[in-house]
């Protein structure tokens, strides 16, 4: 299973990492997602293998044999596994690829099942007890099944476009830091992420009376804000015109023409910035 997906890791990388094209104007980043879950399924498979071997061993009463070269040998690997997976995980939180990320994880992962079992086998080696075998393996395939389940999962939520609310978190703290008067109101915020690329859809509220270039200035504002702080970002920002209700809200004081009284400044939040309408206090 491990070679199988890191050919299949391998492979998503190199199309992910080519450029965009008339056929695929969002780049080939998605890819990703799709090794992630056949790479979750290979695993979920392998930890029913284990879990179906494990029965035999307790049905069949197996022998077992050379249980200190065995120990030394996957002692070996649950090192070289868990160093291997703790780079790749470092280098994805760089790279922003999910393939490292659900590899790494994944290597990680089997570092701490073979541990478990190393654990095991030197109990068994101490007490003669074969009972242990069998159990101590059928909780490693169901951990195994586990892991398989929780990137399988990764991979139907990415392929799916499934809010990032990590990414959606730093975004949200980034507007509110940089919050300019002009602002009235940010709505209707989506991010995607296709591989190493990031996409981001949001409504911007200015003033109504704004013309055209004073519009696209604060959008233009709203985009280098976002890139200060991301890497292979790709933002697009649909200009709203206030209403009569977004005075109450409205942070600019030398307004000529409010429709109504300002009450107080709204705290953007998750919950405010995702609804699809511009922000009020009360009903017209």
């Amino acid at each position: 299973v491990n070679i199988v997906t890191g050919f299949v890791g391998l492979y998503s990388i190199y199309l992910a990492s080519l450029p965009r094209d008339k056929n695929h104007p969002y780049g080939h980043g998605k890819i990703e997602f799709f090794s992630a879950g056949i790479e979750g399924i290979l695993i979920i498979i392998a930890g029913f293998g284990v879990i179906f071997k494990s029965m035999d061993s307790y049905f069949l009463d197996s022998k077992l044999n050379a249980l200190n070269t065995g120990i030394l040998i996957i002692g070996l690997t649950a090192i070289l596994n868990y160093l291997l997976g703790y780079w790749a995980v470092r280098k994805s939180n760089s790279e922003n690829s999910i393939v490292l990320k659900s590899t790494g994880e994944h290597l990680k992962s089997d570092a701490i099942t073979t541990m478990v079992i190393i654990i095991a086998l030197c109990l068994i080696n101490l007490t003669g007890w074969k009972i242990l075998d069998p159990i101590f393996a059928s909780l490693a395939g169901i951990f195994i099944i586990y892991i398989g389940w929780k990137l399988l999962r990764k991979s139907v939520g990415g392929l799916m476009d499934e809010a990032d609310y990590q990414i959606l978190t730093k975004l949200l703290f980034i507007f509110n830091q940089n919050r300019r008067k002009n602002w009235i109101d940010i709505h209707n915020l989506r991010v995607i992420q296709y591989g190493n690329d990031i996409h981001i859809d949001s409504h911007l509220t200015v003033p109504w009376y704004f013309n055209v270039e004073e519009a696209h200035r604060e959008s233009e504002a709203i985009e280098q804000l976002v890139k200060n702080h991301f890497d292979d970002v790709e933002i697009f920002i649909h200009i709203d015109a206030c209403v009569k209700n977004s005075c109450q809200i409205c942070l600019i004081s030398t307004c000529l023409q409010r429709k109504s009284q300002f009450i107080k400044k709204e705290e953007w939040t998750l919950d405010s910035v995702l609804e699809n309408q511009k922000h009020r206090l009360l009903e017209p």
